[in-house]
């Protein structure tokens, strides 16, 4: 009965999956109407500063409807191709390696049925099963219990896994390399964005560069002061980089 249950349940888990990568492989439509701050809302805005010519913006857009839908194919296949063009490099972290090996959904989904269903069965089986049991049940009964928490403990790892996994987890601590329009005397008469951003090591104007950040680069913020903030690269290095050259993954509500 308990082991039946059990498996039920599991089932039941692995039967929602397949529905949840479904409507993952067929991402949201990008006609008709739209909802503001929806996955296609930022995709098409990242199509219109695509064809004006403002990569950086682009980028950013498709980065916010990534956070809003991390299996929009459409967003991430074209982000990609962004990045290239800017010669961002896209760099490979375990995070990465182990989202493109399993879902994050996936884990949050299987770890939790796990744990729960674990924890149910060390309850029932302790009161219905060990209590007033005789020695020799109460053994079979024990060795089981240790099992049901190894299983529990093993679902409450693999959520966890998940959730630390999951983008949308981290998304509001990452900025993005975005700074503001720097107006140059040529033939058009155009304003463009700086190419790149320096990383100071102390936050003064003149203060040492550690390193020149490419426009569309993603950071994550550690603190702010003021018009300094202090950020931390995806390669590790932290630094001091202008306030106002940053813009935050998720658009900021008023």
């Amino acid at each position: 009965m308990k082991w039946s249950l059990f498996f039920l349940i599991a089932l039941f888990g692995y039967g929602i999956t397949p529905l949840r990568a479904a409507d993952a492989s067929n991402p949201p439509s990008t006609s008709g109407p739209q909802i503001i701050n929806s996955p296609e809302h930022f995709y098409n805005d990242g199509l219109e500063a695509e064809a004006r010519g403002d990569l950086a913006d682009a980028s950013l857009a498709l980065r916010r409807a990534l956070v809003l839908n991390p299996h929009f194919s459409q967003a991430r296949e074209k982000l990609n191709e962004l990045l290239g063009k800017m010669g961002i490099p896209i760099q490979a972290t375990w995070r990465t390696k182990l989202v493109s090996l399993c879902s994050p959904d996936f884990l949050v989904i299987i770890g939790s049925l796990l744990a729960w269903s674990a924890s149910f069965l060390v309850v029932w089986i302790f009161f219905t099963r060990y209590l007033g049991a005789q020695e020799s049940s109460k053994k079979r009964s024990y060795f089981l219990l240790l099992s049901l928490s190894f299983i529990f403990l093993l679902g409450s790892a693999l959520a966890f896994l998940g959730t630390t996994l999951d983008p949308r987890t981290r998304a509001a601590k990452i900025v993005i390399v975005l700074p503001k329009y720097d107006f140059k005397t040529s033939p058009e008469h155009r304003e463009e964005r700086p190419a790149t951003t320096p990383l100071r090591s102390n936050p003064v104007e003149n203060g040492p560069i550690l390193a020149s950040i490419p426009t569309g680069s993603l950071l994550l913020l550690q603190s702010r002061h003021g018009v300094w903030s202090y950020v931390k690269m995806e390669s590790g290095q932290k630094g001091w980089i202008a306030t106002s050259a940053l813009q935050p993954l998720v658009p900021e509500t008023k």
